[in-house]
């Protein structure tokens, strides 16, 4: 019977026009009821009935019947709000408010609690008097009865009181010392829109309990902007810093380098960890706060940021926590810059002096940053390869930093025309730590130098297995790869069609790169673009002009490509890499590059790159480096 009701009830209110009696009419006289008044009924009570939206309103006064039927049947509260609803709709408030006060007569021992139905039944009347002496009279109550104050604002944010709702709990806050309804008070302050108090209740929350930093870190993150950000950023960052200077407090810290996180502010967040840092005298879990703090910042590209964090660590000294993990992060950062390739030559070598101070254990991770940024700056594969003479045997089998040095190995046997020594490196690496990162990263390398010299087949059955790589990045170029050899065979099995293809990388890989540019234009003309060879050559071309800083030749190389007219498995690559190059160029382009960024984001959601691009699209009030 409940249910029927309620269902009846809701088909009809929902149905787009309710026929009502007139206030001054007989009872038999219907009408149209006003627009708007279907949202005379409580969101509570229509919220657990199947949707019905659309459905004609044919006679209101049936489903009045019905209602008070119902509740005679069995007088709750649901039936109760069900019932005022239908006659608010009616028009018909004085009778409303006659049918809650004889249930609040009917139910004494629980008065309190439909001073709400009152107030709400009121306020649709636009009895203003009437309204306010109600609410006055639940907040008074509150009051009195404090225990009852939260199932009371319920009741009012049941209706949509939500500002009714905070009043009465406010009341039961000023009458007990010590109660406290912060909690709730921030949801209903949510519900009102009111980022103010919303924010400064934050505060509060973290004075009344420290663990609360998780909660309101999914808070914020479910209400995050269409770009990403913190809605009015600023009124949390004042009510937190606020606090703070009342005095020192880690819970309110720790949210608010959070939100500088989110934010990519990367340079106050800094400011707030060395401060917690000195504070504790470098402990342990401080300072890889801060390291973590420039992982995010490399990761978002804001290097100069990323630097000053590692930085920091450095400085300490090289027998304090994470001081390895820093200047490690800062050589592989450095190697990425070309701008510092020559002050991390110098800092390698003096670091490696015996005089140095260096720990031992970090001679392997330094003779690897050295001999990278060698061939990254000086394209000297053959002094390389001397750095690391003898660093493979010093190493445990399983040590991640020998397989990465095997890795760096292989490529340098491309780079001096031993493709064969370079697959076999790969191999190895592959074999000792399958099913990781690293090893899937060597397989691919080991796909490839296959592909390279000419054994095509083997290569994409190796692929095919790549693209289930737990890293994104791999998988994602394992499949275009695939795909890519799919449409090639389709047609010419043999696959001589990719061999100039595969010559052009080979050579690049080789550092013959007049020798490679002169392969991929030829192609690149030849090819039209349907082929199915055709992207991935252009592509090849852009990036070929790029690292040989040809700059129109780049543009004008990377354009259709970001221009195509459909997805393509390396659509996400070119435009990642082409609005990198615009962001990079200058302010004059950023609103081009934050278009590309959100292209990318919208087209290729699934990508590697999709992440990177969503950090791009929304950087923080600071310029990102």
């Amino acid at each position: 019977m409940r249910f029927l009701f309620l269902l009846v009830v809701w088909t009809a209110l929902s149905a787009g026009g309710a026929l009502a009696q007139s206030a001054g009419g007989t009872q038999n006289k219907v009408r149209r009821a006003p627009a708007g008044v279907v949202d005379a009924v409580p969101q509570s009570i229509t919220s657990v009935l199947p949707k019905a939206r659309g459905e004609s309103v044919e006679k209101l006064d049936s489903l009045l019947a019905a209602s008070e039927s119902a509740y005679k049947e069995q007088p709750n509260d649901e039936r109760l709000q069900a019932w005022i609803g239908l006659l608010l709709q009616a028009e018909r408030g004085d009778e409303a408010r006659k049918v809650v006060d004889r249930h609040t007569k009917r139910m004494r021992n629980r008065a309190l609690f439909y001073t709400a139905d009152e107030a709400y039944v009121c306020k649709k009347m636009g009895r203003t008097e009437d309204y306010a002496a109600a609410l006055k009279s639940a907040a008074e109550g509150a009051a009195l009865q404090p225990g009852n104050a939260s199932p009371l604002s319920d009741r009012f944010k049941s209706y949509g009181l939500f500002a009714e709702a905070v009043a009465v709990l406010e009341a039961a806050e000023r009458a007990v010392l010590g109660m406290r309804f912060t909690y709730q008070k921030v949801l209903l302050w949510a519900d009102l829109g009111d980022l103010p108090n919303v924010y400064r209740g934050y505060v509060q929350l973290l004075d009344e309990n420290p663990g609360f930093v998780a909660t309101l870190q999914m808070f914020l993150s479910n209400s995050l902007d269409e770009n990403g950000r913190i809605p009015r950023a600023e009124l949390l960052y004042d009510a937190l810093i606020g606090r703070l200077q009342l005095g020192n407090s880690s819970p309110h810290e720790d949210f608010l380098v959070w939100c500088y996180i989110q934010e990519q502010l990367f340079d106050d967040a800094l400011v707030q960890l060395k401060a917690l840092d000195r504070r504790s005298g470098g402990e342990p879990v401080q300072r890889l706060s801060i390291y973590q703090l420039g992982r995010a910042a490399e990761n978002a590209e804001q290097w100069d940021a990323a630097e000053q964090c590692y930085g920091y660590l450095i400085q300490a000294g090289v027998q304090m926590p994470f001081a390895r993990e820093a200047h490690e992060a800062m050589w592989s950062l450095q190697a990425k810059r070309p701008e510092r390739h020559a002050e991390l030559r110098r800092t390698l070598n003096i670091g490696l002096q015996p005089q140095s101070g260096w720990p031992a254990g970090w001679e392997p991770s330094a003779r690897l940053a050295l001999a990278q940024v060698l061939v990254a700056g000086w394209n000297r594969s053959d002094s390389a390869a001397s750095v690391l003479k003898g660093i493979p045997d010093r190493l445990p089998d399983n040590d991640p930093l020998r397989g990465s040095v095997v890795l760096f190995l292989g490529d340098l046997d491309l780079l001096l025309g031993a493709p064969f020594s370079a697959l076999m490196r790969y191999a190895e690496v592959a074999q000792d730590f399958g099913g990781n990162p690293l090893g899937d990263e060597a397989a691919f390398r080991k796909a490839r130098v296959a592909y390279l010299t000419g054994d095509i087949a083997w290569a994409k059955t190796q692929w095919e297995v790549l693209k289930t790589s737990t890293s994104k990045k791999i998988a994602n170029d394992a499949l275009a790869r695939t795909q890519l050899l799919d449409e090639i065979l389709a047609e010419d099995s043999t696959g001589a069609s990719l061999r100039p293809f595969a010559r052009a990388e080979l050579l690049r890989a080789e550092r013959s790169e007049a020798a490679a540019g002169r392969i991929l234009d030829s192609l690149t003309r030849a090819l039209p673009p349907s082929n199915p060879l055709y992207f991935h050559t252009a592509l090849a071309w852009a990036r070929w002009n790029r690292d040989q800083g040809n700059a129109e030749q780049t543009e004008a190389a990377y354009r259709p490509l970001v221009n195509w007219p459909e997805r393509h498995a390396l659509g996400d690559d070119a435009l990642w890499e082409w609005a990198q190059i615009v962001a990079n160029s200058g302010g004059s382009r950023a609103d081009e590059a934050r278009a590309l960024y959100l292209r990318l984001m919208e087209t290729y959601p699934d990508s590697y790159w999709s992440e990177l691009a969503r950090q791009r699209y929304r950087p923080g009030p600071k310029t990102a480096n």
